[in-house]
């Protein structure tokens, strides 16, 4: 189990930055990596399920350190391109893929497991052979034991690779199809599940991998020269229980491996688990006929895997003292169900209202499958040195102004309105005489422009105003030129000859910024590719000023 939480002063951070808060260490994300990698060769045959945690945090250092990401729906693709993966660097794989999608990412070099015989037959009514720049893999559903060591309730949920579960082509199936397949093939996918505790489990795919590839060259006029060996090695969430390390995994199945075909992997627990960890305050804690209940200010919202699958993680105190999984007392969340419990049984102790606690092992399906239960919104997110230090912040807590079931609802159905008529005199004393007559005197000069490698823009601006302030309708029209400025120049474009347009903007102000001295506005593009065959480009420009004062994102068509 990772140790890099052993140095964190749970107390200093909750003081500095505020509960709950998702703590990301990079070190331990990277020597995960480092592990896989000496298994398949390379960290681009590392394919990270984005779904396992899609948070920006973990996604961007993946793809700085040359991993790739495995996708399941269009937004999972954005996510990965807008982190930086390359589009050989992307494989899209579902069950019930989006077909237009499928088609335009494999033509434009994405990698594309086909999950099911009609799948790979419309793929090959779609395509003709040369058309293909991605590779396309099949994935196999197989007809062996790949069963765990210690049966648990939630197995069948989360065995993927069970004769009757619903993923991939019956094994027995997949040769004779091939022969019917005009299109190459160039590679086969097995996923075994999730948590899997028995490594035989995967040699036992693995064999059954090589197996059905020797048929198929013996058969079939495919090549098939990669085999994605998927995910599922678990992690233990608490100290009695017991899995096989990254390193044990690498050792029994490296022997097996041969020269002929590249080998992928996609992890999940065993890449990001312990990588993460959630910060947690006691809001309240209470006695009920001698149970003492500690009752924390993060549950079901963030930890539905943790409440619902009974995966009961490992949770430290400030003084680093781990709370036992035996006692009379209980940890549970804020939530207005009885199932909201993070420890059903423990000894709290001397413990007490406002005292931190550290949910230890969160890296995976706990923030991808958060939800706003309650009205309680995504916390902030933080990366941590090896030393206990937080180095920054990455992710603001979600904003309830952006809550969807209020941005989404038609307050106005489209009924005849009759309001009550206002004086035009009260109007006008009502009314901003800067946005009616003095922001038409609004200014802004760009007094230099610098860019980086990564698409990042710094802005300095003299802006000039009757305010004297930066107002929201100056800083939209400072942000919009600066987004155009920054999408051309990221394009390659000499001179503004075509059309450029906003369909989307969000901008939050925080504070008043004086327009005394010349600003800075810093600009990050994130290029979405036209995967559909569109001739005009799409890109997100997220923008700040001075730190978050001003912020914002413009969705922008060129």
């Amino acid at each position: 189990m990772e140790s890099w939480s052993d140095c964190l002063d749970l107390d200093r951070i909750a003081a500095d930055h505020g509960t709950p808060l998702y703590l990301t260490n990079i070190n331990q994300l990277g020597r995960n990596l480092d592990r896989f990698v000496s298994l398949v060769g390379k960290p681009s045959c590392v394919a990270y399920p984005v779904k396992a945690n899609p948070s920006l945090s973990v996604l961007v250092e993946l793809a700085r350190l040359g991993a790739a990401a495995d996708c399941a729906s269009e937004i999972e693709v954005k996510l990965a391109a807008a982190a930086g993966f390359g589009t050989d660097r992307i494989i899209y794989n579902s069950p019930a893929p989006d077909h237009d999608l499928l088609i335009a990412l494999l033509k434009s070099g994405v990698a594309v497991v086909a999950d099911s015989e009609p799948i790979l037959r419309m793929i090959d009514e779609c395509c003709l052979p040369g058309e293909i720049a991605g590779r396309l893999l099949v994935r196999i559903n197989p007809k062996v034991d790949l069963s765990y060591l210690k049966h648990t309730a939630w197995e069948e949920s989360v065995a993927h690779a069970s004769d009757s579960s619903k993923f991939g082509i019956p094994s027995e199936e997949i040769v004779p199809l091939l022969q019917t397949i005009r299109v190459p093939v160039s590679g086969i996918h097995l996923h075994v599940g999730t948590q899997m505790d028995n490594l035989d489990s995967f040699l036992r795919a693995l064999e059954l991998l090589h197996s059905i590839v020797d048929q198929i060259h013996e058969k079939t006029d495919q090549t098939i020269d990669s085999i994605d060996l998927g995910g599922g090695l678990g992690i233990p969430f608490q100290d009695d229980q017991l899995f096989p390390t990254i390193d044990e995994y690498a050792s029994k199945l490296r022997p097996h491996l041969r020269n002929s075909f590249h080998y992928l992997v996609e992890p999940g627990h065993a890449l990001v688990g312990d990588a993460v960890a959630l910060l947690a305050r006691i809001r309240e804690v209470k006695c009920i006929r001698s149970r003492r209940w500690a009752i924390l200010d993060v549950g079901s919202d963030q930890l539905v895997k943790v409440t619902l699958l009974n995966w009961y993680h490992r949770i430290r105190d400030a003084r680093g003292r781990t709370l036992p999984q035996t006692g009379d007392d209980a940890v549970a969340g804020p939530h207005c169900f009885a199932g909201d419990l993070l420890l059903p049984h423990t000894d709290l102790q001397d413990l007490q209202r406002g005292d931190t606690l550290l949910i230890q092992h969160v890296g995976a399906y706990c923030h991808a499958i958060a939800n706003n239960f309650n009205g309680i919104f995504a916390p902030s997110q933080a990366i941590v040195d090896d030393y206990g230090r937080v180095e920054r912040i990455t992710n603001e807590p979600e904003d309830w102004f952006f809550e969807n079931n209020i941005q989404s609802y038609r307050w106005f159905g489209g009924e005849e309105l009759t309001p009550t008529s206002i004086d035009l005199g009260l109007v006008e004393s009502l009314s901003s005489t800067y946005l009616r007559i003095q922001a038409a005197e609004d200014s802004f000069e760009f007094e230099s422009v610098g860019t980086d490698k990564a698409g990042l823009y710094r802005f300095i601006i003299s802006a000039h105003s009757p305010l004297g302030l930066l107002s929201m309708p100056l800083a939209t029209r400072i942000a919009g030129d600066a987004v155009i400025i920054a999408g051309l120049h990221h394009l390659g474009r000499q001179m503004k000859d075509v059309s450029v347009w906003g369909i989307r903007q969000t901008l939050t102000a925080n504070k008043t910024v004086s327009l005394d001295s010349p600003i800075e506005l810093i600009v990050r593009i994130v290029p979405f590719p036209s995967y559909y065959g569109h001739s005009r480009a799409t890109y997100l420009a997220r923008w700040t000023v001075r730190a978050f004062d001003y912020g914002g994102s413009f969705l922008v068509k060129v």
